[in-house]
């Protein structure tokens, strides 16, 4: 309410000056509230639309497909790994036997 609107009732202007005072305070907390709100939920609306783009990347792509090429690229990993070691194994055991043509 306003001073005037309070002063028409019949209150004094002292007391009416306090009320618009105190209603001033409440509304400017109430202004301040809102304003974090606002910035919260702006906020909250950046992180969905990047959410979103980084969803669209993946748009198209069939996992299954990329689990199984990931399960293969290791299964030819440890099949490597292990003919190397093999390899070097053979070649240690020939070097260590004085064998003269090497691998």
């Amino acid at each position: 309410m306003k001073l005037e609107e309070l002063t028409k009732l019949g209150i004094s202007e002292e007391v009416a000056k306090q009320v618009v005072s105190l209603s001033e305070q409440e509304l400017a907390a109430e202004k301040s509230k809102l304003t974090d709100k606002t910035a919260e939920l702006t906020m909250a609306e950046d992180k969905i639309k990047e959410l979103t783009e980084t969803v669209k990347k993946f748009d198209g792509v069939d996992v299954d497909k990329l689990k199984s090429d990931l399960e293969a690229a290791n299964k030819k990993y440890a099949d490597d790994t292990a003919a190397l070691k093999l390899d070097n194994a053979i070649a240690l055991a020939l070097a260590d036997s004085g064998a003269l043509d090497k691998p």
